[in-house]
């Protein structure tokens, strides 16, 4: 659907590129729209209000809401003329007959006279996206997208929704153990983004005072080593500053951007993590495990030119422990750590231990990985699901940095033993966070592959222990 001030639609074919039958067109009464078609409007009479232009068609779920059969399609529009605001209609088919249902987002001030809209789900959160002015240079013609968090009614109808300067609220802690493409950002200033076949998407416009901000940033009780980044510059280049929680927050790293020899003659750049050049990063550093920040990646360089252009950056670290997945789905949001006490392992186990004892413990599964892998990085969101819960799965392996092969010596079909004996020796320790909380008696050995065949292993060779195991190796096929 599209049009100005008439709307046109178009049935798709299965390849999504090609129009099935003709061009047609919306019927553009007052009933469906609040008002007629400007060219059939009667003069002097007023109307509810009118459609002008960016149609935005959606169903609605009829699996979360009550929603009758005769407004199972929404059709969102600026309204109103200029300037616009948002309305609706509903109707029990994309062709109509279509009724107005009301405005969305009412007349309000968007420095911006031109308003048009998009809805989209995501992760049980609901986002209305709508046009602003407000950025620095911003108005009509210099619009940008801003979005805003809101709830459905019982029926799925709309609520009304009015702009925010604040903008949403994170929906999970971001992990800056892993490439992070440079044009993830919560906020930035200055900076465009290009693209080409090469490289993808990547940051470019970069000039001096520039900067990326992310939000909500968890180091999960790990200690930041390196910055890396991926660059290209055709002049002398400029710096990265990593600071945090604010622009002129403790330094956490500098890297130097030299010229590369051309804007897409990219080099992969590190440097140290400056946790012993400032008192003030030390004292921040102290919080990192236990709060989220922000993170801002601030550039310097020359005043007027452009310093370089900015495809990727990672952090690397001792890494000892992080959520994934939001922490699961189940009960009990979990975590994926390190133990100290239980050497070349990684521990999936709800975050908060509280809700377990003795009458509520926590069953285990230990885990042997696929090829005899010594890190569980091809099933870590598996097993952290379900520890979610209410489970303490112990995998063979170190702690996966990010989702890719381990490169390293084999694993051991005595490491599952040691995970086992390490549960029971935990449950009898009173200064153990587990003490009382693991059901040493619901013991479940599984794997992939040849995990699989180590479990087979240690369960024909230990069967005179006195914990109990229940096998259910998984094969390869």
């Amino acid at each position: 659907m599209w049009g100005n001030p008439q709307v046109y639609y178009a049935k798709l074919n299965d390849d999504m590129i090609s129009i099935d039958g003709e061009v047609k067109k919306l019927d553009m009464t007052e009933e469906a729209f609040g008002g007629p078609i400007m060219s059939k409007r009667e003069k002097g009479k007023k109307y509810k209000d009118s459609y002008v232009e960016g149609p935005w068609l959606r169903k609605v779920d009829s699996s979360k809401f009550k929603v009758p059969s005769s407004k199972a399609y929404q059709l969102l529009y600026a309204a109103g003329g200029v300037p616009e605001h948002i309305s609706y209609s509903t109707a029990p088919h994309p062709t109509g007959p279509w009724t107005y249902a009301g405005e969305i987002m009412p007349l309000c001030d968007t420095k911006s006279f031109t308003n048009h809209c998009g809805v989209a789900d995501y992760k049980g959160h609901s986002y209305f996206f709508y046009h602003t002015g407000k950025l620095p240079k911003g108005g009509g013609f210099g619009r940008s997208v801003a979005v805003e968090e809101f709830q459905y009614n019982p029926d799925g109808s709309f609520p009304t929704i009015m702009p925010t300067d604040e903008g949403v609220k994170p929906i999970a802690a971001f992990n800056p153990y892993q490439k992070v493409q440079a044009e993830t950002m919560a906020f930035s200033r200055g900076v465009k983004t290009e693209q080409n076949d090469e490289i993808g998407v990547y940051v470019s416009d970069i000039h001096n005072g520039d900067y990326i901000k992310l939000q909500n940033v968890k180091f999960d009780g790990n200690t930041p080593k390196q910055f890396s980044a991926r660059v290209a510059s055709g002049l002398r280049g400029g710096q990265i500053e990593v600071h945090i929680d604010s622009l002129k927050g403790a330094l956490l790293a500098r890297l130097e951007v030299p010229g590369t020899g051309g804007w897409e003659k990219w080099q992969t750049l590190s440097a140290d993590i400056e946790n012993s050049k400032s008192s003030t990063l030390n004292s921040q550093l102290s919080t990192l495990n236990s709060q989220s920040h922000d993170l801002y990646l601030v550039f310097t360089g020359r005043k007027g030119p452009k310093l370089f252009n900015f495809d990727w950056w990672q952090i690397e670290g001792t890494q000892k422990s992080l959520v994934v997945e939001d922490g699961g789905t189940g009960n009990y949001k979990a975590i994926m750590k390190e133990e100290e006490s239980l050497e070349a392992h990684t521990v999936f186990v709800p975050e908060e231990l509280s809700a377990f004892n003795e009458k509520n413990p926590l069953p285990v599964l230990v885990w042997g990985n696929g090829a005899c892998t010594n890190s569980p990085w091809e099933h870590f969101k598996f097993l952290n699901e379900i520890a979610s819960h209410g489970y303490l799965v112990l995998a063979t392996g170190y702690i996966p940095m990010e989702e890719k092969p381990y490169q390293g010596p084999m694993s051991t079909t005595e490491q599952q033993i040691q995970s086992i004996d390490w549960a029971i020796a935990q449950n009898a320790n009173p200064e153990s966070p587990y003490y009382n909380k693991i059901d040493v008696k619901n013991i479940c050995v599984a794997g992939m592959s040849c995990g699989g065949l180590q479990s087979l292993y240690n369960c024909a060779a230990t069967v005179t222990k006195q914990w109990v195991v229940c096998l259910c190796p998984i094969s390869p096929s």
